[in-house]
């Protein structure tokens, strides 16, 4: 039986199996493992639902901490699925004790270093202290729900057992519909409940009342040609990134190099691992690491980060650096065939990275780069290139700490734009301080009525998010939106523009001129980029606010947009909006290559008084509002609208 359903999952495009749980020593308990069996045969991982804490149970740290304890062997066998490095768990909880479920789980798991917990949301989940990995909701009577960015839930229908009349009826064309709306929200886990919960009718598996041609039902086609459309598409927009260089090491041979050998190899005993090493010209939105194997592996392989500084002709076992974070885990490598993992989260910039691939039990053998054929490769996921333009709204300087309606407004605004691709923040975007709770007490639910404008957010780090130490609370919260904590600066392709974001808090990131790191970065991409290149900071390089004198790292940005031929840059800082001409380094009119740069420090928390300069060709203190920008191949739009709705300037450029 468990074979025929993980035979059903598999053909409906399926991933990943929730497993219902209630103790060791419970029935879901005790065949947990052979689930999880099933599912590796068909290339489908299986997690736990913790579901002890339904109703009142509320077990205590210690207990929840025993059952994880138990749980462990199990966790490291290659079906059940890893994020960050941790194995996953999903909890169900009532939510009768709110924010105290959370914490508990937070304790039990020594700071949510143990587990990647999902947790399932309740009223005001938003407001906790503590806060999970992930959330997602167990609601079946509703047809999709979404807490984006992270879950995405849809259900066939709803008729429990005993009750009269469904609570939510069935229909397939609705069904259908809801499952692309959940693949294209972009949602981190996309569910469906359930797979066979028969007892509340939710079930998708085979059954006589939907029969279909191929005999797996027609809720199971359906989900096969939504899922693997989606992923077809996927493939589909990717492009190949070969590795410039690989090569495996050795402790058999401490000393050997094998740079040259058209397969590498990996094994547990004696150990064997293999290197590979990119070179990105910007920062993907997704990419997947693909490696062919002529063999088949049933243990599966690990891909771990790596620093970039060795060589393919001299790395040995002796000289390799350490494996890293952990990125991703396979099942089975299956023969003749490419084994794909996801590296999304250890791509947050644009540059070189190196993967260490190694074995989880076995040797395994992959085509290297001296192969003729089937190469490893990164398929990277770039923003499509649209003669349409890609949407972008900028704002900064946006939260205060305490609920206040402006900014609200203007994230209502923005998240009203149903055209924006992204939003890009301009910095300072939670007063005093930039700490964590206050971002998810009030810059969240302001900005795009909850975490929805999150997921298109492109941040950039201000002045007061480095009120809290390192900017925790600000790198804490948009994750591998922020690009890396000891940086914050990153570059992104938005169709036919190259978007560079700048960390302007110099003292906070090694300096800003042009031999410190940054500086480095910004030649580098700047030297490479197409035609159009747009750039964001914190402080502004020229401003007619009381700010003025506070412009120094914006003067360096500049220097860098006027070298490298950028067409626009946008900071905050100054609480106005300011759009200035085209300016050459030394703040001189220039209509033939200078950088038009706005100030857009109108996001909410207040509007400030003007100098004794204006230099501007237009500005206004009035109003609370953002900057859209509509970019498109060799051209682009802007408009400066206010919350009430007015479009207060407009105009068009060209990149030079």
């Amino acid at each position: 039986m468990l074979d025929a359903q993980f035979a059903d999952m598999a053909y409906a495009g399926l991933d990943l199996a929730i497993s219902s749980w209630w103790g060791h020593d419970s029935v879901t308990g005790k065949r947990l493992a052979s689930v999880m069996r099933a599912g590796e045969a068909h290339g489908v991982a299986v997690v736990p639902y913790y579901e002890k804490e339904y109703g009142d149970q509320d077990p205590t740290v210690e207990e929840i901490r025993a059952d994880l304890a138990g749980l462990e062997p199990l966790s490291s066998r290659p079906g059940w699925l890893h994020v960050d490095g941790k194995p996953v768990i999903f909890v169900y909880n009532s939510g009768a004790t709110g924010c105290a479920d959370v914490t508990r789980w937070r304790q039990a798991t020594d700071g949510w270093t143990d587990f990647y917990v999902n947790l399932k949301v309740f009223s005001g989940y938003l407001d906790c202290a503590d806060q999970p990995q992930s959330w997602h909701q167990y609601g079946p009577a509703t047809s999709r729900s979404e807490h984006l960015p992270w879950s995405s839930n849809v259900s066939p229908g709803f008729f429990k057992h005993g009750e009269a009349q469904p609570r939510l009826a069935r229909d397939l064309a609705r069904f259908e519909a809801d499952l692309r709306a959940q693949v294209a929200s972009g949602a981190r886990w996309q569910l469906v409940t359930s797979y066979n919960e028969w007892g509340e009718g939710t079930a998708v598996e085979s059954a006589v009342e939907w029969e279909s041609a191929s005999k797996r039902g027609d809720y199971l086609d359906v989900m096969r040609e939504v899922h693997l459309g989606a992923k077809g598409a996927r493939d589909r927009a990717g492009v190949r990134v070969p590795a410039r260089v690989d090569a495996h090491v050795s402790a058999a041979d401490p000393r050997a190099n094998f740079g040259g050998a058209r397969r590498w190899v990996v094994d547990r005993r004696p150990v064997k691992r293999s290197y590979l090493r990119f070179r990105l010209a910007d920062r993907p939105q997704r990419a997947w690491l693909r490696v062919w194997s002529p063999r088949r592996n049933r243990q599966g392989i690990a891909v771990r980060s790596s620093s970039s500084r060795w060589r393919e002709q001299s790395i040995t076992y002796r000289n390799a650096p350490a494996p890293g974070r952990l990125r991703g885990r396979t099942g089975t490598v299956r023969a003749r065939s490419w084994t794909t993992v996801e590296v999304t989260d250890a791509i947050r910039r644009s540059g070189r990275h190196s993967f260490v691939v190694t074995s989880r039990g076995g040797a395994a053998a992959f085509n290297s780069t001296e192969h003729g054929r089937r190469r490893p490769h990164l398929l990277v996921r770039a923003a499509p290139v649209d003669d349409e333009g890609v949407v972008v709204w900028a704002a900064g300087d946006l939260c205060d700490d305490h609920d206040a309606p402006e900014c609200g407004a203007v994230g209502a605004m923005i998240a009203a734009d149903h055209t924006t691709d992204h939003f890009l923040a301009l910095g300072d975007l939670q007063y005093e301080v930039g700490s964590l709770s206050d971002f998810r007490r009030y810059y969240e639910p302001a900005m795009g009525a909850g975490p929805g404008l999150k997921s298109k957010t492109l941040p950039a780090p201000g002045n007061h998010e480095y009120l809290t130490a390192g900017a925790s609370g600000y790198f804490d919260f948009f994750g591998e939106l922020a690009g890396g904590r000891s940086t914050g600066y990153y570059a992104q392709t938005l169709g036919a523009w190259r978007l560079l974001v700048t960390n302007t808090n110099c003292g906070e990131v090694g300096g800003c001129d042009p031999t410190d790191p940054q500086g480095v970065w910004m030649a580098d991409r700047l030297q490479s980029s197409p035609e159009c290149t747009l750039m964001t900071g914190h402080h502004p390089a020229v401003t007619d606010g009381t700010y003025a004198p506070d412009t120094e790292a914006g003067r360096q940005m500049l220097d860098y947009a006027y070298d490298g031929r950028a067409e626009l840059y946008l900071a905050g800082h100054d609480h106005e909006y300011q759009r200035f001409p085209r300016l050459d380094k030394e703040l001189r009119a220039d209509s033939d290559r200078g950088v038009r740069t706005f100030v857009v420090g109108t996001g909410g928390k207040n509007l400030t008084e003007w100098g004794t300069s204006n230099r501007s060709d237009y500005r206004q203190n009035t109003q609370f509002g953002a900057l859209r920008l509509v970019l498109r191949p060799g051209s682009y739009t802007w408009e400066f609208r206010s919350v009430t709705g007015e479009v207060m300037d407009r105009g068009t450029g060209t990149c030079s």
